[in-house]
């Protein structure tokens, strides 16, 4: 079934792929059933997929007619590529005259220092408009953007259950694998890592919440699918050009030549040396050192 999905969506070009999550809720809000094959499924495609994924958690609360008046959106944005994913899809939602977007921006007290990595930097970015609020994304935009402090698990999780109910939908990204101080001791009691520390905190039961959620993973890396099933990458990383020399590492000079600048010079050393060993054993019987160059080319 995975396959067919990811297949069809390289096929299609898709760019995002929702799919319902395993556990159902009766309309009182306790688990209903449990399906484990839609979970593999989900499990398979979003270690296979050729484009982002969600997962989409259905409490079987708050219905509401087609051509309802307002719906309330929410992002818990702690910051990474799934967050960004997640706040990309929350506002292409929000151009809908009809949605009111909340982004909640969860930070821990040291991230309010100077100190900038290029993932910060993007956060800050796709942050800029729904901070501005300036029309970027449409004037019957309804955007609100809050910031909360967060410096442990326990404190995320309480923001968490204070928000959970409070949005017809909530959006938030996987963050699978990252640890943040946000985060930091929920991933012990994580129940399903294909949601993330964050979604698996809005799926437990033990959450009072009738709310949607939707779990976004970013893009992976590009990769081509055959029939087999196997996948291989089909992307180079930027090469590394220079290095610092000999000093790059004392005690294994060699790994300068991993750089493709060191790398182009030796072979110019090499090809410079052979010609010239090649010349000097033809010069006897009279070959021109153009004609060993043409020899050893």
């Amino acid at each position: 079934m995975h396959e067919d999905i990811c297949t069809m969506a390289l096929d299609k070009q898709t760019s995002f792929i929702i799919l319902p999550f395993h556990r159902k809720w009766s309309v009182n809000g306790s688990v209903e059933a449990e399906n484990n094959v839609v979970r593999n499924v989900n499990c398979s495609v979003l270690d296979r997929s050729p484009c982002s994924v969600g997962i989409l958690i259905d409490r079987g609360g708050r219905r509401k007619p087609m051509k309802s008046s307002s719906y309330s959106v929410g992002i818990l944005f702690l910051g990474g590529k799934d967050d960004r994913e997640a706040l990309t899809l929350a506002k292409r939602m929000a151009r809908d005259p009809r949605v009111k977007l909340t982004v909640i921006r969860l930070i821990a007290y040291q991230d309010r220092r100077d100190v900038l990595d290029w993932d910060t930097i993007m956060d800050i970015e796709i942050l800029k408009d729904v901070k501005q609020n300036n029309g970027v994304l449409g004037n019957d935009c309804d955007i609100m953007y809050v910031e909360q402090v967060s410096d442990s698990g326990s404190q995320t999780a309480k923001i968490i259950r204070s928000v959970a109910d409070y949005y017809d939908l909530i959006i938030v990204g996987r963050r699978y694998g990252v640890e943040s101080i946000q985060s930091k001791g929920l991933s012990e009691w994580s129940e399903f890592p294909e949601l993330g520390i964050v979604g698996d905190l809005f799926a437990s039961t033990d959450l009072d919440s009738r709310s949607a959620v939707a779990m976004a993973e970013s893009l992976p890396p590009p990769y081509l699918l055959y029939e087999n099933a196997t996948y291989e990458f089909c992307f180079v990383l930027p090469s590394k050009v220079n290095s610092a020399g000999i000093w790059e590492n004392a005690t294994t000079p060699a790994v300068i030549f991993s750089y493709s600048l060191p790398f182009l010079e030796l072979q110019f050393v090499m090809i410079f040396l052979v010609n010239h060993l090649v010349y000097a054993i033809l010069r006897s019987i009279g070959i021109t050192l153009f004609a060993s160059q043409m020899f050893v080319c």
